[in-house]
């Protein structure tokens, strides 16, 4: 998931191993961007102190 510039604010959620980002603000001085795209990317634990070498 890439989001567009900085954002400083949006709205976000989770559905079992997924992450949405829904709509945002982009920061900017004076003016302030804002977008209404869903972003949508996968939760990647680290299983790896699970692991035995």
């Amino acid at each position: 998931m890439v989001l567009p510039k900085i954002n400083c604010f949006a709205g976000y959620t989770s559905i079992g191993n997924k992450i949405y980002v829904i709509g945002g603000i982009i920061g900017g001085n004076p003016n302030w961007d804002n977008y209404a795209e869903i972003y949508e990317g996968e939760i990647i634990t680290n299983d790896s102190k699970y692991k035995q070498c």
